[in-house]
């Protein structure tokens, strides 16, 4: 499996579906672990990239988007390709899952070069922003902060890294991170960055041992907004209440980061 199994509705009636991409297949499982029809959708070449689950108005008019090498394509819930989606090959091969972002009612798909090209794309896939400058893209995943992009790159002159922020007319602004590792993740009005041992929940900090850290997950449960990150040496895991305090019986034992 590449990357992880998306939770989807796909024939919107409440039950709920298994959607992932192996090296040459897109499958969908029902809770039995039975396939959905017509999936799953075999591919002759490769798939280089995690799916990408795109729901652009949260009614479950889902757009699947299969990556392979330089090349995109878009398919529906049935299946079918989605016609209106016209972009073209990208000049290198795509670096990270295509990502759907929506700012002002306004949807941008972003595909990443490994060039350092950024494309802001419109749901048709025609460019919808130009930004002139290069990216050493890192894994951290695109994000979107108030009403910019967000990207967090290598910095090739040193160990550090350097936040991006994109407006919707395609100006950078930069902003160098003098850490040795980082990780930067938001979910709705909840933002969670890691430097080294340094947790911080919309800037409230939380300090861990330190150690090595899996990337921190946002969960909203039963309206909770809830923060988990394992450390992989000592092997625990630690949940986290928005405030900042941790859950009561934590840390546990657990060797992967937790779902």
């Amino acid at each position: 499996i590449l990357g992880k199994a998306e939770e989807i509705d796909i024939l919107r009636n409440g039950k709920k579906q298994l959607i992932f991409a192996t090296k040459n297949s897109v499958h969908v499982l029902d809770r039995n672990g039975r396939p959905v029809s017509p999936f799953p959708l075999n591919f002759r070449d490769d798939i280089t990239q995690p799916l990408s689950v795109f729901d652009y108005d949260n009614n479950r008019k889902y757009r699947f988007v299969v990556t392979q090498g330089n090349e995109v394509f878009m398919y529906n819930g049935q299946g079918k390709s989605v016609k209106g989606f016209k972009f073209n090959k990208t000049n290198s091969p795509i670096v990270l899952p295509p990502t759907h972002i929506r700012i002002d009612h306004k949807d941008y798909i972003l595909i990443a070069e490994k060039n350092g090209k950024l494309n802001i794309l419109s749901r048709v896939g025609k460019h919808r922003v130009n930004v002139s400058k290069s990216f050493d893209f890192s894994e951290i995943p695109i994000t979107r902060e108030g009403k910019n992009f967000v990207i967090i790159s290598k910095d090739g002159n040193s160990p550090g890294q350097i936040k991006n922020s994109i407006s919707q007319s395609g100006k950078v602004n930069q902003q160098k991170l003098e850490v040795s590792s980082y990780w930067f993740t938001i979910n709705g009005m909840t933002k969670v960055t890691i430097d080294d041992n340094l947790m911080r929940i919309n800037g409230k900090l939380a300090e861990l041992p330190f150690g090595i850290y899996t990337p921190p997950k946002i969960f909203n449960i039963n309206k909770r907004t809830l923060i988990a990150i394992t450390e992989t040496q000592e092997k625990k895991v630690y949940i986290f209440e928005k405030s900042g305090d941790m859950l009561n019986g934590f840390p546990i034992y657990g060797t992967t980061a937790i779902d």
